[in-house]
């Protein structure tokens, strides 16, 4: 509802705002000069349903009424003698019916007395599914009434479930983060690559069992070790785990399904026998410990992660696991370096990834493979896992503060706002930053603004 209006930019608002009412007083076309006088949650709202909205002006004080019931009332006399009328918000559905203008309205709905409503509200609360007789009587008394307070109750226990499955996917998602945070603080030659890789796997797939796939990537190694000498060198072990993976087994690289989410999780790598360079690698790397080669390690290339294995004379060969275990010369890993940072191959860009990175790179071609499709919102449990095991990325805060804004979550995005602010990392629009933490001060930000 929008009342008071001088017909350009300066009105009140009364709406819905992310389940809660608001009521605003709009002074100019932009958010800065937005002031939301009140917002308050409250059950007589029913989101997605029909909504009787009703503001009462008087000289000082503003009321605001939802489905017959008050919401707040404002002390606010800024604008007055306006004009009065509806708004939608960008590409928001505008619905309506039964708009009404006058001094003293009488509500288009006949309200049902307050001790029926209180009767049957208590009725309800240890309602088990059962429709009693009793009850069945109560509720044709007022049968209009009582399919209103029904179905209220319905969407209480829906939002409350809602809440209750929220809740377990946060503890979830947090004692994932809390075992991986464990796992990978532990000393680089003593972490178990494999089983950190399939933690992020379980995070979308909470009833993941990693001890059956442990069991089986030890099965595999045996297969490997029964086929080798006794005192097999490393250019033997490694022709055998090529030969085993790539040839006997068709382990291969997603071509035509290259984004899939699938080809993250290393469970299903294993029982699809396909994935990306990072996935297959780490399969790759973790065979070649448990077969006894030494020297096996990932090399993070821009776009491209490869295997090096470095031989006892101190030769280093990569290896493209991605395409079925060939050779991958220096030359290629430099046309990579020079497409993406314009400069030459360095031996840094050849160093061995440490097995933190490896997870946070697993996890950050699941955000980008969550901002790829529909829902956005999928990629919160990859940053969260990503700020969780690497504090200082600041482009990964970034990205959660603009998501946790889209998702009506302001005061966290703060959160990483202001750690940005605090670090002032390089790379960063850090004045664009500072407008939109400042912003979030006076305003609360509409939940479409990003």
């Amino acid at each position: 509802l929008a009342f008071e209006s001088d017909g350009d930019q300066r009105h009140y608002g009364f709406y819905p705002s992310a389940g809660q009412l608001r009521l605003t007083r709009f002074d100019g076309p932009t958010v800065l000069s937005w002031n939301i006088l009140k917002q308050a949650p409250t059950p007589f709202y029913r989101p997605g349903e029909w909504n009787t909205l009703r503001v009462r002006v008087e000289d000082e004080m503003i009321r605001c009424f939802v489905n017959g019931h008050a919401v707040f009332e404002v002390s606010d006399a800024e604008l007055r003698h306006g004009r009065i009328g509806l708004a939608k918000f960008r590409d928001t559905k505008a619905f309506f019916k039964n708009f009404q203008v006058g001094t003293n309205l009488v509500s288009s709905e006949n309200e049902p007395p307050v001790e029926f409503v209180t009767n049957l509200t208590e009725r309800l609360k240890g309602f088990s599914g059962v429709a009693e007789s009793e009850l069945r009587s109560v509720l044709l008394s007022q049968p209009k009434a009582s399919q209103s307070i029904l179905a209220d109750r319905a969407r209480k226990l829906e939002r409350e479930a809602a809440q209750l499955r929220g809740l377990a996917a946060s503890v979830h998602c947090q004692s994932i983060e809390s075992q991986l945070t464990k796992l990978l603080d532990a000393p680089e030659e003593t972490i178990d690559l494999f089983r950190a890789a399939l933690l992020v796997s379980k995070l979308d797939n909470p009833d993941l069992d990693l001890e059956s796939y442990g069991r089986q990537i030890d099965e595999m190694a045996a297969e490997i070790s029964a086929k080798l000498p006794a005192k097999a060198d490393a250019p033997t072990r490694l022709q055998a785990l090529t030969t085993y993976l790539f040839q006997e087994n068709g382990f291969h690289g997603s071509r035509t399904d290259y984004y899939n989410r699938a080809n993250s999780y290393l469970n299903e790598v294993l029982d699809n026998r396909e994935g990306l360079p990072i996935t297959l690698s780490v399969l790759f790397m973790e065979l070649a410990r448990r077969i006894g080669l030494e020297h096996v390690a990932g090399v993070p290339l821009p776009r491209h992660f490869v295997v090096k294995h470095t031989a006892s004379d101190g030769s280093e060969n990569l290896i493209d696991v991605f395409t079925g275990g060939k050779p991958f010369s220096r030359e290629e890993a430099g046309d990579l370096v020079k497409a993406s940072y314009g400069r030459p191959l360095n031996e840094n860009d050849l160093r061995p990834a440490a097995k933190r990175e490896i997870i946070v790179r697993i996890a950050r071609n699941l955000v980008g493979n969550a901002q790829r499709g529909t829902n956005s919102a999928e990629a919160l449990p990859y940053l969260d896992l990503i700020v969780a095991l690497s504090p200082e990325s600041a482009g990964e805060r970034l990205d959660r503060a603009l998501l946790r804004l889209r998702l009506g979550d302001p005061a966290r995005a703060k959160e990483d706002l202001k750690w940005i602010l605090d670090k002032g990392p390089a790379g960063l629009d850090m004045e664009r930053i500072s407008e939109l933490y400042h912003s979030l001060d006076a305003t609360p930000l509409p939940r479409s603004k990003f």
